[in-house]
């Protein structure tokens, strides 16, 4: 019985917070599109490409760093196992 009360209040309250009447819509409304005016204002300057250039260096130390990590991983289990048979 309460149970279900309790769900439906705390539904309706979550629902009523995005209600237009209460305001949070319009704060996330005006959040969005100042991000948004923020994004096209970054896409139309110079920096665009050297964003592009940063992502592209990142990426590869990216796969450098897994490659280093894979390599480190195989040889410690090696010696692992090497110091367990010979205990």
């Amino acid at each position: 019985g309460s149970r279900w009360w309790r769900t439906v209040y705390l539904k309706s309250y979550v629902f009523s917070l995005f209600h237009p009447s209460h305001g949070w819509s319009r704060i996330w409304r005006d959040a969005m599109k100042n991000f948004a005016s923020k994004v096209q204002r970054f896409l139309k300057s110079e920096d665009g490409p050297t964003a592009v250039e940063y992502a592209v260096m990142l990426a590869l130390i990216v796969v450098v760093c897994l490659g280093a990590i894979s390599t480190i991983g195989t040889n410690a289990t090696q010696t692992f196992n090497d110091v367990a048979n010979q205990l």
